[in-house]
């Protein structure tokens, strides 16, 4: 509720950017509850942003206990910041912001001591994770996607990003001369993953082979996948491709998708949330402002004519 009520109160201001914060100690030690408590923030905000008519609008959740102190004070301080525009008077039905747990940087955890902030070391057993995709317009269910592989790899998270020769190669995207290029879509994850978990090893690489780290990499031993696809079909090809490199298996953490709910997108698989519905709106409103487009003229039709939207490795 008030994720929701705080996204429609920004949509209204310059810039509209989101920063929330949650603390994990209200679902102590399990990584299957943190992950749904991120899916229900970021779909809350993104719901109420996409109804507003900001789907764009820029939100991300941060773990106080995977800050550093010197990390968690700016943090405080921004939320402070923030507060002073979250007011009953700009945002009416809005509670005042929580600011405990934020008076002192000895009062929250680092990444090194997460357990005091109620994320169960037992539940961070992965040395080296792994994840992939186009990441378009990082969005929402990307930083759920993005926020569990850097929970789960203690020592390493790899994010492996589509090239920009496989995205021409794929005429299955819907406005797909939108999509940015590789270098702006590398720069936002690592962005993000620097604000979400700063003391995190991560490497943002760019791919021509989705499955390449699967394939070669003997210390990666968690693959992070969308639930778009059946967690059976992301263990198998990991498996057999492990076994033909002769090395070990390794686990497969499934992230449901973001459920955004929003008039705006339409019905059915059509419209589900993703960077393909965001291209589509970015587009959209382009040409209501009389810019003929913001994919250069190419048409943008509300249903993939081609009945998909994923890349070449089945990602979004």
């Amino acid at each position: 509720t008030v994720m929701r009520a705080a996204a429609k109160c920004i949509g209204g201001s310059t810039g509209r950017r989101l920063v929330a914060f949650t603390s994990p100690g209200q679902h102590r030690a399990e990584l299957a509850a943190i992950e749904e408590a991120l899916g229900r923030l970021y779909g809350a905000a993104t719901s109420s942003a996409c109804e507003e008519g900001h789907l764009d609008m820029e939100v991300d959740v941060i773990l106080p206990a995977l800050q550093p102190p010197k990390s968690v004070t700016w943090l405080a301080e921004l939320l402070r910041l923030g507060a002073q525009h979250l007011t009953p008077a700009n945002c009416p039905g809005l509670p005042p912001p929580s600011f405990q747990g934020f008076a002192s940087p000895a009062g929250v955890g680092s990444v090194d001591d997460v357990a005091a902030g109620g994320v169960a070391r037992s539940a961070l057993r992965f040395r080296h994770s792994v994840v992939g995709g186009t990441f378009d317009h990082l969005h929402s269910g990307h930083k759920v996607l993005l926020s569990v592989a850097a929970l789960l790899g203690e020592e390493a998270v790899t994010v492996g990003v589509t090239s920009d020769a496989l995205v021409r190669a794929d005429r299955k995207k819907r406005c797909g001369s939108m999509i940015q290029g590789q270098e702006l879509r590398v720069a936002a994850i690592l962005a993000f993953l620097s604000l979400f978990a700063p003391r995190r090893l991560a490497a943002v690489e760019v791919v021509e082979d989705s499955w390449a780290r699967v394939r070669g990499d003997a210390s990666v031993d968690v693959l992070v996948a969308s639930a778009e696809h059946a967690a059976e079909m992301w263990q198998g090809t990991a498996d057999r491709l492990r076994s033909s490199a002769g090395l070990a298996p390794l686990a497969v953490r499934s992230v449901r998708l973001l459920d955004v709910q929003c008039a705006a997108l339409g019905a059915g698989a059509a419209g589900k949330f993703g960077s393909s519905a965001l291209r589509l709106f970015l587009h959209e409103r382009a040409q209501a402002r009389g810019g003929g487009g913001a994919d250069g003229g190419l048409v943008c039709p509300p249903i993939d004519p081609y009945g998909s939207s994923r890349d070449a490795s089945g990602r979004a």
